[in-house]
């Protein structure tokens, strides 16, 4: 009878667990996601091994049966008594539900029992049941500290298991960073002995590529060259001596090209820019030469060559302005000259005019009209052949001068050329179409040549004498031409030939 009342006593504490525990579900709820949250960190990824750690330790599942026992009571609201259990277990469950039990005397008496081969001893724990209710969360948390209490020993093994295999990934890591060092340092290796040995035929090249160049042949040196550039291609001084090569062959753009390279490549190569500098010298570019010089002489102060050619260039510049001042003096010389020549002729004094004109001429050669004036001067002294010949030398200067081909024309008239004056007189006519007198001069020398059916019908005139004796042209007071100071700019007057015809 007594232990009957006994069992009932416990049925009916446990009964008002239960009802404690379905009041507080909600904080239940809470506590439980913190509890799995909790074990997670324990179980997470090595979920797998928690068969064989149940299995090891009989204590650990024994208290997973008495969870899941508490869990059935929960949901079981008709139980009237407990289901029959072992005493250890009893007090384990005893004790867990203690609820007020502090941690440590908790984790205290989970060694004792370790240490007593799993021997349960919780008797002086569990004299405080009853005399205090324990709330959910203090037997939850009971149960969590058990739980981890018998997982420790397992989550060493799984910490030190993981320990043992990040421990082989970082010497397999290692392992495997020095075998792509040592592939990485043969490589480089590798490179470095490719690189030597094409530095090596480089060179040769080069020193073949010298040899041919002194020998005076430059073709075969580019080639020489060019293939030391191909194994080496930032060896500036193959594309330096290759440009020597191509300036002796002529090739001065190649030249400048090669040694834009050689400057690129090298920027305080001073002979490169001392080179590009007297190719660009020899095609005109003064400007750029001396650029290049004084460049060489900012990286090589001492650049003799260099300093050489830029005093010749200041010495070539000085003497180009001395010769320009020079030659504005000529032409003003030349135009008094011209001038006076001028003032003679329209004075009659023609003689003097012809030594005026050839000052003139000496002091200006190309004085188109110079020529022109001393040719009417000796036309009115009777010299058509003198004239004709200056007049022909202005045309040298200025092909397109129409009066200067009326008035040779006049003069090969004047000599008995009359197929010679049709030919000027045409000419006049192609450059100045509306030139009436060379119209009418050429009909007269088409006349004395009897081409009576070439003479133009608005420029023929009549004759007063008979038809069959026809008389010369005579042409008198042949205007001379304004002098141009602009050289290279010399224009006929807008006056034109002064001609008089007979009739």
């Amino acid at each position: 009878m007594v232990w009957k009342l006994g069992i009932q006593r416990q049925a009916y504490e446990l009964q008002r667990k239960i009802n404690r525990l379905q009041a507080e579900a909600a904080e239940m709820a809470n506590v439980a996601l913190s509890f799995e949250q909790y074990m997670e960190q324990f179980l997470g990824s090595f979920q797998s091994l928690l068969a064989n750690v149940s299995q090891v330790d009989g204590d650990m599942a024994g208290a997973v049966r008495q969870i899941q026992d508490i869990a059935n009571l929960m949901l079981n609201d008709q139980a009237n008594g407990l289901p029959a259990q072992d005493p250890g277990s009893e007090k384990i469950l005893d004790f867990l539900l203690a609820g007020q039990v502090q941690k440590d005397r908790l984790l205290a008496a989970l060694e004792r029992s370790r240490q007593a081969n799993h021997e349960v001893e919780f008797d002086l724990e569990v004299e405080v049941i009853g005399q205090r209710e324990a709330s959910l969360a203090n037997c939850l948390e009971n149960i969590q500290t058990y739980v981890g209490f018998q997982l420790a020993p397992a989550a060493r093994k799984i910490e030190t298991e993981r320990q043992r295999q990040a421990e082989e990934r970082r010497k397999a890591a290692e392992a495997k960073r020095q075998q792509e060092e040592e592939r990485r340092k043969a490589a480089e290796e590798e490179r470095q002995r490719q690189e030597a040995e094409r530095h090596k035929a480089a060179e040769v090249c080069f020193n073949r590529g010298n040899a041919k160049k002194q020998l005076g042949d430059n073709q075969g040196a580019i080639t020489d060259y060019t293939e030391a550039i191909r194994l080496q291609p930032d060896l500036a001084l193959a594309y330096a001596n290759r440009g020597n090569a191509k300036k002796q062959l002529g090739d001065n753009q190649g030249a400048i090209a090669d040694y834009n390279e050689a400057i690129r490549l090298k920027p305080d190569f001073a002979l490169a820019y001392y080179n590009r500098g007297f190719v660009k010298s020899a095609q005109g570019d003064n400007q750029g030469a001396l650029a290049d010089y004084n460049a060489a002489l900012r990286i090589q102060p001492d650049f003799t060559p260099a300093l050489q050619e830029i005093q010749k260039e200041e010495r070539r510049k000085a003497a180009e302005v001395q010769q320009q001042r020079q030659e504005v003096e000529r032409r003003k010389a030349a135009e008094a000259c011209f001038n006076c020549g001028n003032a003679k002729f329209n004075l009659g004094d023609y003689q003097g005019a012809i030594t005026d004109y050839n000052q003139a001429i000496r002091l200006q050669p190309d004085s188109v009209f110079a020529y022109n004036n001393r040719g009417n001067a000796k036309f009115n002294l009777g010299d058509y052949q003198g004239a004709s010949a200056d007049f022909t030398e202005a045309l040298r200067f200025k092909p397109d001068l129409a009066d200067a081909y009326f008035n040779r024309g006049s003069a090969k008239f004047n000599l008995g050329d009359y197929q010679g004056a049709t030919t000027s007189f045409t000419e006049a006519l192609r450059f100045k179409p509306d030139y009436a007198d060379a119209y009418f001069n050429r009909g007269n020398a088409k006349l004395n040549l009897r081409d009576n059916q070439g003479r133009s019908p608005t420029t023929t005139k009549p004759f007063a004498s008979s038809p069959t004796k026809l008389l010369p042209t005579v042409i008198v007071g042949l205007p001379n031409l304004p002098w141009e100071t602009k050289r290279g700019s010399l224009r006929p007057s807008g006056s034109g030939a002064d001609l008089q015809r007979t009739r």
